[in-house]
């Protein structure tokens, strides 16, 4: 008797048809299943909450978002820190924000909107 590998979850019947119906077409043409990929999101914020989310330490959450939304956005404000950890569902951002300015790892390029040193 050979093991089973769960390759889906879902509560969701539609769903589970759907994949059924994939793993069929797929296992008739003699290919490996696949699960299909999510598509990335549109919104920058929950791209770089997407990235972030396996770092451990907070202080490497903080860089990390700063960083990111850096590369994502090219400056960055409060608003867009309380998204992400919004996504994340951690932290305080205006907290946060103080840490990053104490700790020299952004600064100031206009009115509230920082960038990483």
């Amino acid at each position: 008797m050979r093991r089973s590998m769960i390759k889906f979850e879902t509560d969701s019947p539609l769903e589970l048809a759907e994949m059924v119906a994939q793993a069929n077409l797929q296992l008739g043409d003699g290919k490996k299943f696949r699960r299909p990929r999510a598509k990335p999101s549109k919104d920058p914020c929950a791209r770089v909450a997407q990235r972030v989310k396996v770092i451990g330490g907070s202080a490497e959450m903080m860089e990390a978002i700063a960083r990111e939304l850096t590369d994502e956005l090219g400056d960055f404000g409060i608003e867009d820190v309380r998204r992400v950890l919004a996504v994340l569902g951690k932290g305080d951002p205006e907290e946060m924000m103080v840490k990053l300015r104490d700790s020299s790892l952004v600064y100031e390029v206009g009115e509230g909107r920082y960038r990483v040193t």
